[in-house]
Protein backbone atom coordinates (compact mmCIF):
# COMPACT_ATOMS: atom_id res chain seq x y z
CA UNK A 1 0.00 0.00 0.00
CA UNK A 2 2.74 2.43 0.97
CA UNK A 3 3.96 1.98 -2.63
CA UNK A 4 1.56 2.96 -4.77
CA UNK A 5 0.75 5.68 -2.36
CA UNK A 6 4.16 6.66 -2.84
CA UNK A 7 4.63 6.67 -6.20
CA UNK A 8 1.07 7.80 -6.65
CA UNK A 9 0.71 6.18 -10.51
CA UNK A 10 -1.34 8.74 -13.34
CA UNK A 11 -4.04 6.28 -13.39
CA UNK A 12 -4.42 6.35 -9.13
CA UNK A 13 -4.49 10.53 -9.42
CA UNK A 14 -7.28 10.30 -12.64
CA UNK A 15 -9.43 7.89 -10.52
CA UNK A 16 -8.49 10.13 -7.30
CA UNK A 17 -9.19 13.63 -8.74
CA UNK A 18 -12.77 12.28 -10.71
CA UNK A 19 -13.98 10.90 -6.92
CA UNK A 20 -13.00 14.42 -4.84
CA UNK A 21 -14.87 16.07 -7.56
CA UNK A 22 -17.69 14.31 -7.16
CA UNK A 23 -18.11 15.49 -3.83
CA UNK A 24 -16.02 12.49 -2.28
CA UNK A 25 -14.35 13.18 1.31
CA UNK A 26 -10.37 12.89 0.87
CA UNK A 27 -10.20 9.43 3.15
CA UNK A 28 -12.89 7.92 0.72
CA UNK A 29 -11.52 9.38 -2.33
CA UNK A 30 -8.32 7.95 -1.46
CA UNK A 31 -9.28 4.61 -0.44
CA UNK A 32 -11.82 4.19 -3.80
CA UNK A 33 -8.86 5.34 -6.55
CA UNK A 34 -6.51 2.81 -4.46
CA UNK A 35 -9.15 0.19 -5.01
CA UNK A 36 -9.48 0.64 -8.28
CA UNK A 37 -5.59 0.33 -8.91
CA UNK A 38 -5.16 -2.54 -6.18
CA UNK A 39 -7.96 -4.71 -6.17
CA UNK A 40 -7.00 -7.22 -4.24
CA UNK A 41 -5.75 -5.28 -1.09
CA UNK A 42 -8.16 -4.24 1.39
CA UNK A 43 -8.67 -0.87 1.42
CA UNK A 44 -10.15 -1.23 5.09
CA UNK A 45 -6.88 -0.86 6.54
CA UNK A 46 -6.60 2.97 5.24
CA UNK A 47 -10.22 3.51 7.36
CA UNK A 48 -8.27 3.01 10.50
CA UNK A 49 -5.90 6.07 11.76
CA UNK A 50 -2.88 3.80 13.14
CA UNK A 51 -2.51 1.76 9.69
CA UNK A 52 -2.75 5.46 8.10
CA UNK A 53 0.05 6.92 10.08
CA UNK A 54 2.38 3.12 9.58
CA UNK A 55 1.79 3.68 5.85
CA UNK A 56 2.54 7.39 5.85
CA UNK A 57 6.10 6.61 7.78
CA UNK A 58 7.01 3.73 5.21
CA UNK A 59 6.04 6.27 2.54
CA UNK A 60 8.71 8.53 4.04
CA UNK A 61 10.79 5.76 4.76
CA UNK A 62 11.06 5.16 0.71
CA UNK A 63 10.72 8.29 -0.46
CA UNK A 64 14.31 9.56 1.95
CA UNK A 65 15.36 6.28 0.47
CA UNK A 66 16.22 5.33 4.53
CA UNK A 67 18.18 2.70 6.04
CA UNK A 68 15.30 2.73 8.59
CA UNK A 69 13.52 -0.93 8.78
CA UNK A 70 10.17 -0.45 9.61
CA UNK A 71 8.60 -3.12 12.44
CA UNK A 72 4.88 -2.80 12.87
CA UNK A 73 3.36 -3.44 16.33
CA UNK A 74 -0.10 -4.48 16.59
CA UNK A 75 -2.40 -1.79 18.46
CA UNK A 76 -4.05 -3.90 22.15
CA UNK A 77 -6.94 -2.45 24.02
CA UNK A 78 -9.35 -0.19 23.04
CA UNK A 79 -10.22 1.33 19.82
CA UNK A 80 -8.24 4.53 18.79
CA UNK A 81 -11.95 6.33 18.58
CA UNK A 82 -13.47 4.70 22.01
CA UNK A 83 -14.63 7.50 23.61
CA UNK A 84 -14.48 5.97 27.59
CA UNK A 85 -12.27 4.10 29.68
CA UNK A 86 -13.51 0.61 30.31
CA UNK A 87 -12.38 -1.56 33.64
CA UNK A 88 -12.42 -4.36 31.44
CA UNK A 89 -9.53 -3.36 28.52
CA UNK A 90 -6.02 -2.60 29.88
CA UNK A 91 -5.48 0.03 27.31
CA UNK A 92 -7.77 3.16 26.97
CA UNK A 93 -7.66 4.79 24.09
CA UNK A 94 -5.71 8.52 23.81
CA UNK A 95 -9.67 9.97 23.11
CA UNK A 96 -10.90 8.20 25.86
CA UNK A 97 -7.87 9.46 28.41
CA UNK A 98 -7.63 13.31 27.02
CA UNK A 99 -11.75 13.51 27.67
CA UNK A 100 -10.86 12.58 31.41
CA UNK A 101 -7.89 15.08 31.31
CA UNK A 102 -10.06 17.63 29.87
CA UNK A 103 -13.26 17.09 31.85
CA UNK A 104 -11.84 17.34 35.02
CA UNK A 105 -10.02 19.95 37.49
CA UNK A 106 -7.28 20.11 39.97
CA UNK A 107 -10.32 19.83 42.38
CA UNK A 108 -11.49 16.41 41.18
CA UNK A 109 -8.90 14.85 40.59
CA UNK A 110 -8.93 11.70 42.76
CA UNK A 111 -12.10 10.57 41.58
CA UNK A 112 -10.36 10.84 37.87
CA UNK A 113 -7.03 9.54 39.23
CA UNK A 114 -9.13 6.47 39.58
CA UNK A 115 -9.90 5.93 36.48
CA UNK A 116 -5.88 7.07 34.84
CA UNK A 117 -4.28 5.44 37.03
CA UNK A 118 -3.55 2.04 35.50
CA UNK A 119 -3.36 3.92 32.19
CA UNK A 120 -0.77 6.34 32.09
CA UNK A 121 2.97 6.17 33.78
CA UNK A 122 2.89 7.52 37.31
CA UNK A 123 5.33 10.84 35.98
CA UNK A 124 2.22 11.71 33.48
CA UNK A 125 -0.08 11.17 36.27
CA UNK A 126 2.08 13.46 38.83
CA UNK A 127 1.91 15.78 36.14
CA UNK A 128 -1.80 15.84 35.72
CA UNK A 129 -2.06 16.83 39.39
CA UNK A 130 -0.77 20.39 38.92
CA UNK A 131 -1.18 20.94 35.48
CA UNK A 132 -4.33 21.34 33.46
CA UNK A 133 -4.30 21.06 30.25
CA UNK A 134 -5.45 22.89 26.64
CA UNK A 135 -7.71 22.41 24.75
CA UNK A 136 -8.13 24.02 20.77
CA UNK A 137 -11.02 25.60 22.37
CA UNK A 138 -8.88 27.74 24.41
CA UNK A 139 -6.63 29.42 21.35
CA UNK A 140 -10.17 31.09 20.38
CA UNK A 141 -9.87 34.37 21.46
CA UNK A 142 -6.29 34.60 20.06
CA UNK A 143 -7.58 32.97 16.58
CA UNK A 144 -10.33 35.35 16.17
CA UNK A 145 -7.89 38.44 16.90
CA UNK A 146 -5.84 36.67 14.22
CA UNK A 147 -8.53 36.65 11.40
CA UNK A 148 -9.08 40.28 12.13
CA UNK A 149 -5.42 41.43 11.80
CA UNK A 150 -5.49 39.16 8.73
CA UNK A 151 -8.48 40.80 7.41
CA UNK A 152 -7.02 44.45 8.06
CA UNK A 153 -3.82 43.85 6.44
CA UNK A 154 -5.73 42.53 4.11
CA UNK A 155 -3.34 39.21 3.99
CA UNK A 156 -5.18 36.07 1.83
CA UNK A 157 -5.76 33.10 3.80
CA UNK A 158 -4.58 30.64 1.06
CA UNK A 159 -1.54 32.08 1.58
CA UNK A 160 -0.88 29.62 4.57
CA UNK A 161 -0.42 25.68 4.70
CA UNK A 162 -3.51 23.52 4.24
CA UNK A 163 -5.48 26.78 3.35
CA UNK A 164 -7.20 25.78 -0.60
CA UNK A 165 -8.97 28.98 -1.80
CA UNK A 166 -12.15 27.68 -1.59
CA UNK A 167 -11.61 26.97 2.07
CA UNK A 168 -10.17 30.60 2.32
CA UNK A 169 -13.30 31.69 1.36
CA UNK A 170 -15.42 30.07 3.59
CA UNK A 171 -13.63 30.99 6.43
CA UNK A 172 -13.50 35.09 5.36
CA UNK A 173 -17.31 34.37 5.36
CA UNK A 174 -17.04 33.92 9.20
CA UNK A 175 -14.61 35.58 10.34
CA UNK A 176 -16.50 38.04 12.22
CA UNK A 177 -18.55 34.78 13.79
CA UNK A 178 -16.36 35.21 17.11
CA UNK A 179 -17.24 31.89 18.07
CA UNK A 180 -15.17 28.91 19.59
CA UNK A 181 -12.63 26.98 17.65
CA UNK A 182 -14.83 23.51 17.65
CA UNK A 183 -17.99 25.66 16.33
CA UNK A 184 -15.80 27.52 13.80
CA UNK A 185 -14.46 23.99 12.91
CA UNK A 186 -18.16 22.50 12.62
CA UNK A 187 -19.70 25.20 11.26
CA UNK A 188 -16.49 24.91 8.02
CA UNK A 189 -16.74 21.39 7.98
CA UNK A 190 -17.84 19.85 4.78
CA UNK A 191 -17.56 16.36 2.59
CA UNK A 192 -14.97 17.86 1.11
CA UNK A 193 -13.02 19.22 4.10
CA UNK A 194 -13.19 17.20 7.30
CA UNK A 195 -12.96 18.37 11.12
CA UNK A 196 -9.27 17.51 10.96
CA UNK A 197 -8.02 18.97 7.61
CA UNK A 198 -9.88 22.44 9.06
CA UNK A 199 -8.58 22.05 12.06
CA UNK A 200 -5.09 22.06 11.07
CA UNK A 201 -5.35 24.83 8.72
CA UNK A 202 -6.82 26.77 11.72
CA UNK A 203 -3.95 26.71 13.51
CA UNK A 204 -1.65 27.26 10.43
CA UNK A 205 -3.56 30.43 10.60
CA UNK A 206 -2.44 31.16 13.86
CA UNK A 207 0.88 29.99 14.21
CA UNK A 208 2.03 31.93 10.80
CA UNK A 209 2.53 28.52 9.04
CA UNK A 210 2.60 29.73 5.44
CA UNK A 211 2.62 27.83 2.30
CA UNK A 212 6.02 29.25 1.38
CA UNK A 213 7.50 28.07 3.98
CA UNK A 214 6.72 24.23 4.01
CA UNK A 215 7.49 24.22 0.25
CA UNK A 216 11.31 25.61 1.96
CA UNK A 217 11.04 23.34 4.55
CA UNK A 218 10.72 20.34 2.69
CA UNK A 219 13.51 21.32 -0.56
CA UNK A 220 16.09 21.40 2.68
CA UNK A 221 15.09 17.63 3.93
CA UNK A 222 12.62 19.20 6.52
CA UNK A 223 15.22 19.52 9.46
CA UNK A 224 17.73 22.15 9.49
CA UNK A 225 18.57 22.14 13.37
CA UNK A 226 18.37 19.95 16.55
CA UNK A 227 17.45 21.24 19.53
CA UNK A 228 18.78 19.20 22.82
CA UNK A 229 15.94 19.41 25.48
CA UNK A 230 17.88 17.19 28.13
CA UNK A 231 20.21 14.19 28.59
CA UNK A 232 21.97 12.28 31.09
CA UNK A 233 24.82 13.69 33.00
CA UNK A 234 26.33 9.81 31.95
CA UNK A 235 25.38 10.81 28.49
CA UNK A 236 27.15 13.81 27.98
CA UNK A 237 30.33 12.30 26.51
CA UNK A 238 27.46 10.70 23.45
CA UNK A 239 26.38 14.45 23.18
CA UNK A 240 29.91 15.73 22.70
CA UNK A 241 30.34 12.55 19.84
CA UNK A 242 27.28 13.55 17.80
CA UNK A 243 27.99 17.42 17.79
CA UNK A 244 30.77 16.54 16.47
CA UNK A 245 29.68 14.01 13.80
CA UNK A 246 26.50 15.61 13.10
CA UNK A 247 25.87 17.70 9.97
CA UNK A 248 22.94 20.08 11.52
CA UNK A 249 23.96 22.39 14.10
CA UNK A 250 22.63 21.13 17.86
CA UNK A 251 21.80 23.96 19.81
CA UNK A 252 21.49 23.23 23.49
CA UNK A 253 21.13 27.43 24.52
CA UNK A 254 18.30 29.03 23.14
CA UNK A 255 20.62 32.52 22.69
CA UNK A 256 23.20 30.69 20.79
CA UNK A 257 21.13 29.75 17.88
CA UNK A 258 21.24 33.25 15.79
CA UNK A 259 24.57 32.61 15.65
CA UNK A 260 24.67 29.40 14.87
CA UNK A 261 22.24 29.09 12.19
CA UNK A 262 21.30 30.70 8.64
CA UNK A 263 19.32 33.23 8.18
CA UNK A 264 15.68 31.17 7.28
CA UNK A 265 17.06 28.39 9.61
CA UNK A 266 16.98 30.98 12.39
CA UNK A 267 13.72 32.22 11.08
CA UNK A 268 12.71 28.46 11.77
CA UNK A 269 13.61 28.24 15.10
CA UNK A 270 12.12 31.29 15.79
CA UNK A 271 8.68 30.19 15.13
CA UNK A 272 8.75 27.31 16.93
CA UNK A 273 9.82 29.45 19.68
CA UNK A 274 6.92 31.49 19.15
CA UNK A 275 4.49 28.24 19.01
CA UNK A 276 5.80 27.51 22.46
CA UNK A 277 5.42 31.23 23.97
CA UNK A 278 1.77 31.28 22.33
CA UNK A 279 1.17 27.81 24.36
CA UNK A 280 2.98 29.51 27.18
CA UNK A 281 0.75 32.16 27.27
CA UNK A 282 -2.89 30.29 26.49
CA UNK A 283 -1.78 28.55 30.19
CA UNK A 284 -1.00 31.16 32.60
CA UNK A 285 -4.28 32.71 31.30
CA UNK A 286 -6.51 29.63 32.02
CA UNK A 287 -4.57 28.14 35.06
CA UNK A 288 -2.87 32.00 36.73
CA UNK A 289 0.62 29.52 37.01
CA UNK A 290 3.44 30.85 34.79
CA UNK A 291 5.78 28.28 33.08
CA UNK A 292 9.58 29.21 32.35
CA UNK A 293 9.83 30.89 28.72
CA UNK A 294 12.51 29.27 26.14
CA UNK A 295 14.91 31.64 27.42
CA UNK A 296 14.85 30.86 30.81
CA UNK A 297 14.11 27.00 31.08
CA UNK A 298 17.84 25.31 30.52
CA UNK A 299 18.38 22.30 29.32
CA UNK A 300 17.55 19.52 31.62
CA UNK A 301 20.29 17.10 32.96
CA UNK A 302 19.34 14.03 35.02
Amino acid sequence: MADLLAEESEEYQQVLRQHLKDGYPFPQARAAAFSFCSPKTDPELLSQPNNTLGIEYLKAIKKQNSPVTPVTIKRMGSGYHEAVISSDQPMASATAIRAVLENRTVDDFKESNLLLASQIPPAALNLARTRLPLTADDFSALLSFRFLELDRQRTPLETFLDVSPELAKRISRQILDFSLIFSRIQNLKTRQYTYTRISRSLFHILLDMTEADAVRRKTNGYVSYVRILGFRRESAPLLGAIKKASALPLITKTADASKMLSEHTFSDFQKDLYCSHLYQAVYQAKTGQALPNEYTHSVIIR
